[in-house]
């Protein structure tokens, strides 16, 4: 049907030749966008066709319920390279195939991964609760033992950390609801969260860290503790690049209140304790983790790539459990698909190693594995977090009533950014800002930079609460009806681009 509706169109325009052979690509390239969608729903409607059912938040929810039990089975969660990502990859690969998506590739690679097996912090021999700071070096099996020197925010310039341990408070970054509106092409923001003064929490951002650690390194210092700032006084902190570091010396963490005592006995004392770090581990040359792909053909062989990451920190229920059952929810949606309203071929990329220093290096693998499918991809579509913002009360993080402020990035075209805007408007997608530059001065911090960075048009879809890199990020953090919401949003914008001339959008 869809193909004689296509030959109707180009016929009447004088394009096309009673009996010629079609060339599927040519025809979509030759449609006009506008009419062939009219069309389209015109014809689908006149034979009673309806879309398939779109799985439910219930359902997605316990995708994404199945990633984090499978990820808590593991001591090392679902981190890159570990059997708990090799566990998720293959639960994911299973999915899409009970989908009905005939292809689907667990496509593997190598690369070299730094583990953490031992740390500790012994100050007067008491051992004292901390977590190792990524990418830091390891020490030998004796640890290393220095004075420590409690320095507070800055690092001083006058040689007097040579050999010796510094304690540093790590001060958090923070992005104000007025920056966000002076950056914005559209807020969709019934409820005035963003119109209201307030600082939001950037997880993965510090206005003294990592510059801190370099400059410790520089000044002689041996090795570093830093002393985190979350109110609910955690160290399981596993920060992705922007606040990893190099294995130039030994680095720990330590929660809130667990380092003020230990700031306060380091006043008491004149800076004049010593304390031992054991930061142990291995590097592993050859670790191996993978991008899983589903390809769902179209009519045509052009690509439209729905991407997530599939890697998780911890337990990552947000971070990124809720983005992989968002994803699965889209394959399973376009799986059910009349085939012949399918145009584009989708291609559904949940990619690895979402922490490493060659960010995005899942994307850039991608890439590389798959040369055919960037040459022939019209528009790449993201989806990472769907999550709740919370608050901390008593110590704990609590519900704060609506969802994390979210971001949807837009291409810097007006008419495809103007999608963006009907969409969100269309399916209520509150609490989001659509930023003025499309991510040029505001990059995109999620898997789906390299494309951007490549010249493809893409659309991210992301949140970023405080708890996103923490141990806190379980299931109650998931916000379960913005599923629908969100998902149905990325439908409207798929199906924009449905019909977008390749052409087109490559020239945008």
């Amino acid at each position: 049907m869809y193909r004689l509706m296509l030959d109707e169109l180009r016929y009447h325009n004088g394009d096309l030749p009673v009996n010629s052979k079609i060339n599927r690509r040519a025809l979509v390239q030759g449609a006009g966008v506008l009419g062939l969608s009219a069309l389209m729903g015109a014809r689908a409607n006149a034979l009673g066709r309806s879309l398939p059912p779109f799985p439910t938040a219930t359902e997605m929810y316990g995708w994404a319920a199945d990633v984090v039990e499978i990820t808590n089975r593991y001591k090392d969660y679902r981190r890159s390279g570990t059997p708990g990502d090799a566990a998720v990859r293959q639960y994911i690969v299973e999915k899409l195939q009970s989908f009905g998506i005939p292809i689907v590739e667990n496509q593997e690679y190598e690369f070299a991964s730094h583990i953490y097996e031992e740390w500790a912090l012994e100050v007067e021999g008491e051992d004292i609760p901390c977590f190792f700071w990524r990418d830091s070096a390891f020490t030998d099996k004796q640890g290393l033992t220095a004075p420590l020197v409690y320095v507070g925010s800055k690092i001083p310039r006058d040689g007097s950390l040579a050999g010796k341990i510094a304690v540093l408070d790590v001060l958090p970054g923070a992005i104000h609801t007025g920056q966000l509106t002076a950056i914005s092409d559209y807020m969709h923001d019934p409820a005035g969260f963003f119109t209201e003064p307030k600082s939001l929490p950037a997880p993965n951002l510090s206005t003294n860290m990592p510059a801190a650690f370099y400059e410790a390194h520089a000044e002689g210092a041996v090795g570093m503790i830093g002393v985190l700032d979350f109110l609910t006084g955690t160290n399981k902190f596993y920060p992705d690049v922007g606040l990893a570091v190099r294995d130039l010396m030994p680095a720990l963490m330590l929660g809130k209140f667990d380092g003020g005592a230990l700031k306060e006995r380091l006043t008491r004392a004149g800076n004049s304790l010593d304390g031992k770090i054991v930061l142990r581990g291995r590097d592993e040359k050859r670790a191996r983790s993978g991008n899983v792909v589903g390809t769902l053909p179209g009519v045509t062989d052009e690509v439209l790539i729905i991407n997530t990451h599939h890697d998780g920190c911890f337990s990552s229920a947000v971070e990124d459990a809720s983005g992989i059952a968002s994803v699965l929810a889209l394959a399973k949606f376009y799986g059910s698909y009349v085939p012949d309203l399918r145009v584009r071929t989708l291609v559904f990329d949940f990619e690895g190693n979402h922490w490493s220093w060659d960010y995005p290096m899942g994307s850039r693998i991608f890439a590389r594995q798959n040369p055919d499918v960037i040459d022939k991809t019209i528009a790449v579509f993201g989806i990472e977090h769907i999550a709740r913002e919370m608050k901390v009360v008593d110590g704990k993080y609590v519900d704060a009533g609506h969802p994390s402020p979210s971001i949807l990035f837009a291409p810097n075209d007006p008419e495809f950014k103007q999608f963006a805007i009907e969409a969100v408007k269309k399916n209520n997608l509150d609490y989001t800002f659509i930023p003025r530059f499309g991510g040029e001065d505001i990059m995109i911090p999620a898997q789906t930079r390299w494309f951007h960075l490549q010249g493809l048009p893409v659309y991210q879809f992301i949140t970023g609460p405080e708890y996103l890199y923490l141990e806190d990020d379980t299931l109650d953090k998931i916000d379960r009806e913005r599923f629908v919401t969100v998902n149905r949003t990325f439908i409207d914008l798929i199906e924009r681009f449905q019909y977008i001339p390749y052409r087109r959008s490559r020239e945008f």
